[in-house]
């Protein structure tokens, strides 16, 4: 029953990701995907390897009771394929009404925003905020090394000791990625032609504007949090990159795109496994580092406990 159920659900979203991609032009950026490639991950992934190995994704030391999975099992799938149902009748049905309602929203003027003087003083107040954070979090665990070592990602679970009550810190850090969404915004959308040493000097901000974002979620070892510093740029480019290209210029815009999206993926499968592996100290395995990378996907886990 158990695996009827989940071929069911394979089936279920693989029937809608073909009507969405035969009915309309593929998006990257469509939240749509987004829905359901998080939905296979929990839902179809992970209850297959947990089906094969109970004990997958137990790099933390967590086993699943076998009573957890002859209870649960079967019905998280189903409270799963109930959120399912209610998502593509949405998708399918409302596209109209969602248009039209999107049309009444305010849409302000950005090239004049990111324009303002304010600006780019804003975006670096909640870069600042973000190395605020990571050192409450440095303090608060009393570490003392040198910052390469800090760098290695490897104090995570110091952090982690702390983390309750200094939300405000998580909060900080946080912050960072809206900054680096900001400025990335004016830099992609809204840039304006430099040229010489204003040039270089424009390059050299950007390059350690990223590092020093990157660096404080390395540092803290967050992996949704270091693709989201590389993919902010990415959805950027691909939604503001070619507002005014031609036709043929969009459509090799969109080659481009494909072939990043690639590196992207390897990039994504490389932190969720074994770069996260590094960031525990732990030794780098195959088995280890399917272990590690489907950690994270824990929404049908937390279903099984919920019912």
């Amino acid at each position: 029953m158990s695996v009827a159920l989940l071929v069911a659900n394979c089936l279920a979203v693989a029937l809608l990701c073909w009507h969405r991609v035969r009915a309309r032009r593929f998006n990257i950026l469509d939240p749509a995907w987004a829905f359901l490639t998080g939905y296979f991950m929990n839902y179809c992934v992970r209850p297959a390897l947990i089906l094969a190995d109970p004990t997958m994704g137990s790099v933390y030391g967590s086993v699943y009771p076998e009573a957890l999975l002859r209870r649960a099992f079967r019905g998280a799938l189903l409270f799963g394929m109930v959120g399912l149902i209610g998502f593509a009748t949405a998708d399918l049905y409302s596209s109209r009404s969602v248009r039209k309602l999107s049309s009444l929203s305010p849409f302000p003027d950005l090239k004049r925003v990111v324009h303002s003087k304010w600006y780019t003083c804003f975006a670096f107040c909640l870069l600042l905020a973000g190395c605020a954070g990571l050192y409450g979090f440095v303090s608060e665990a009393g570490w003392i090394g040198p910052l390469f070592e800090l760098l290695q990602g490897h104090q995570r679970d110091a952090f982690m000791q702390v983390i309750l009550g200094h939300g405000l810190y998580t909060f900080g850090l946080q912050l960072s990625l809206i900054g680096w969404a900001l400025i990335c915004t004016k830099w992609i959308g809204y840039s304006k032609n430099t040229y010489g040493v204003s040039a270089i000097f424009r390059r050299a901000l950007q390059l350690a504007w990223f590092l020093l974002t990157l660096s404080l979620w390395v540092a803290y070892g967050e992996r949704s949090a270091i693709l989201a510093v590389f993919f902010v740029p990415f959805a950027l480019w691909l939604a503001l990159g070619n507002a005014n290209d031609t036709t043929r210029r969009r459509e090799t815009h969109m080659r481009k795109a494909t072939a990043i999206l690639v590196l992207f993926a390897i990039l994504f499968i490389a932190i969720a496994g074994p770069i996260g592996l590094y960031f525990k100290g732990m030794e780098v395995t195959p088995a280890a580092v399917v272990s590690m990378a489907v950690s994270a996907l824990y929404n049908f886990d937390l279903t099984m406990m919920a019912q």
